[in-house]
């Protein structure tokens, strides 16, 4: 299996996954403000197995802004995971060949993005839009009041993703 990942194409100048490489493949994002935990490995795990088969899966790094290392992941839920871990301090991908969906996981994972069409995020996060969407502002909400923050960056990119959606 070869490995032509390269997370920058999927960021634009702010570093973001990029909204027009989005919509330009036709996909959707969800922004979870959460750490990537095993219950969401677990389901976007079986979403890569229900809607493409896959057992393996390509990951993506950029350590300070240098690419850095591309590896082939097991379609496992602690793989994944552990993958996620070993790259805490990166900005991490999860995709296949053909970027038919992909996981996202900036550096601290203090959120995380899943991509793809509209079937593959429903089975990869089998929670109700709005519940999302609550669990997002309610975690935004509780950072702004632990650190005293008054504009909180994660505010603007919920709406950057929710245009497209």
């Amino acid at each position: 299996m070869s490995i032509p990942v390269f997370l920058e194409k999927f960021r634009d100048e702010s570093l973001i996954v990029s909204p027009s490489y989005l919509k330009d493949r036709n996909q959707r994002a969800i922004l979870v403000f959460d750490y990537f935990n095993l219950f969401a490995s677990e389901w976007f795990s079986n979403a890569v197995k229900e809607m493409y088969g896959q057992s393996k899966l390509l990951g993506s790094a950029v350590k300070s802004g240098v690419k850095g290392e591309e590896t082939i992941i097991p379609n496992d839920v602690i793989e994944i995971y552990l993958a996620n871990l070993d790259h805490s301090l990166d900005d991490f991908v999860v995709t296949n060949n053909c970027e038919d969906y992909f996981l996202y996981i900036p550096q601290f994972g203090d959120y995380y993005l899943i991509a793809g069409c509209e079937e593959f995020i429903a089975k990869a996060m089998p929670v109700s839009y709005a519940t999302i969407k609550l669990q997002y502002f309610e975690g935004v909400k509780a950072e702004y009041e632990l650190n005293g923050i008054t504009d909180h960056p994660y505010m603007d990119l919920w709406n950057i993703y929710e245009k497209i959606r």
